[in-house]
């Protein structure tokens, strides 16, 4: 019972460490950094562009059709048709 209550309190010294030092580093980089302006080069304005294009094209209406599921309808309905005729 004894070395239960001991590896308990190791592990959350451990834990309270690691946290400390997340806590120190998310500290240093907050006190350290200078933000800056964002700068749209030409190739940052075309690289989002080509992103815009490519994601549109991705969400069309003929895109977003469930063609597996209306398939799988389909064909229920076919072997509905069938076993009521």
């Amino acid at each position: 019972m004894v070395s239960y209550l001991a590896l308990i309190a190791l592990l959350f010294r451990v834990a309270e460490g690691i946290l400390s030092l997340i806590g120190r580093t998310v500290n240093a980089l907050y006190v350290t950094s200078r933000p800056e302006a964002i700068s749209l080069t030409p190739g940052v304005i075309a690289l989002g562009a080509g992103l815009l294009f490519f994601g549109k094209s991705r969400f069309d209406a003929d895109a977003l059709v469930p063609r597996r599921t209306l398939n799988s309808l389909r064909e229920d309905e076919a072997w509905i048709r069938d076993q009521f005729s």
